[in-house]
């Protein structure tokens, strides 16, 4: 709807662990976790008074594509009814290494293991993807 700008600062993803993938009709929806800002720790190692910032929540509402490292696709978007399964779980506990505006239509997400989740702005009417982080709303 909006494109992908080439200056996208989505760098408070980096280091986080996908910990929720979910669905409906017309999205994919991921969480990831969010991280401790204040590790204090007593002097048993126990963590006291832990200041933590909030989840990052993406709705992907465009296509996506899921790639190894070697660019071999293991899942991507299709009408419900022709998929037999899903594999967008490899993702599951991974942590996002880095991202890249691949073009004004592509964001790519790449996770450990070499996993790419890329995310193609494909519609001019609808809203292909959003991410929502404390005060920061993004929707492209």
């Amino acid at each position: 709807m909006y494109r992908f700008s080439p200056n996208l600062d989505l760098s408070y993803l980096v280091g986080r662990e996908l910990t929720f993938i979910g669905m409906d009709q017309w999205h994919l929806y991921l969480t990831l976790n969010a991280e401790v800002l204040s590790p204090d720790r007593t002097e048993t190692g126990i963590q006291d008074s832990v200041v933590m910032d909030s989840d990052v929540h993406i709705r992907i509402g465009g296509s996506w594509r899921l790639a190894t490292a070697s660019g071999a696709v293991v899942d991507e978007s299709v009408q419900h009814g022709d998929r037999k399964s899903f594999q967008i779980h490899f993702l599951l506990g991974r942590k996002l290494q880095t991202y890249s505006v691949a073009s004004a239509t592509t964001l790519d997400l790449r996770f450990e293991s070499g996993y790419c989740l890329s995310i193609v702005d494909d519609s001019d009417t609808y809203e292909s993807l959003t991410v929502d982080y404390s005060e920061t709303h993004i929707v492209v």
